[in-house]
């Protein structure tokens, strides 16, 4: 009995090896298909974190412009110095986000660093010399430019999170 069984196996063992096989394939193709999803998920959830990250610190030089409006306000001319170079600082490293890359973007950051270094050239100058005029309200309302600017990059890229 045991003979014919035995004998039985191995004349389906094809078969079994065949089903094994098909077996096999299909789950490799599950796992594969689970781990494109997988990485497209983790690519797609670096690219939100990205994002918002931008998004804070354009909210962070936004903040800044805020403070050198006040200082400027109350003839902190030094410290409204700082801050103007910090806040350069910042927008450089933001210009290099990738959110950043297109030809206008670029035109549109080296504008704004533009101006600020004219802020920064005026303060310096203050700062030299007492009896240098700079106007206020003219480098608050430019300030206030750079910051509408900013906003509308944060509109933009909080609307572009899916």
């Amino acid at each position: 009995m045991w003979a014919y069984f035995l004998t039985i196996i191995k004349e389906h063992l094809w078969l079994v090896t065949l089903a094994g096989f098909v077996i096999m394939i299909w789950q490799i193709s599950k796992t594969h298909s689970a781990a494109s999803a997988a990485r497209k998920a983790a690519i797609d959830s670096r690219q939100t974190l990205q994002t918002n990250l931008m998004l804070v610190d354009i909210s962070s030089c936004i903040k800044q412009i805020e403070e050198i409006q006040v200082l400027l306000r109350n003839d902190r001319h030094e410290s409204a110095l700082l801050r103007v170079t910090d806040l350069g600082s910042q927008l450089v490293q933001l210009r290099h986000h990738h959110d950043f890359s297109s030809e206008d973007s670029r035109v549109e950051f080296q504008d704004i660093l533009s101006q600020l270094s004219i802020i920064r050239n005026g303060l310096e100058q203050k700062l030299n010399d007492s009896q240098y005029f700079i106007q206020i309200v003219r480098i608050n309302k430019k300030l206030a430019e750079i910051a509408n600017r900013l906003n509308d990059w944060v509109g933009k890229g909080k609307y572009s999170i899916t």
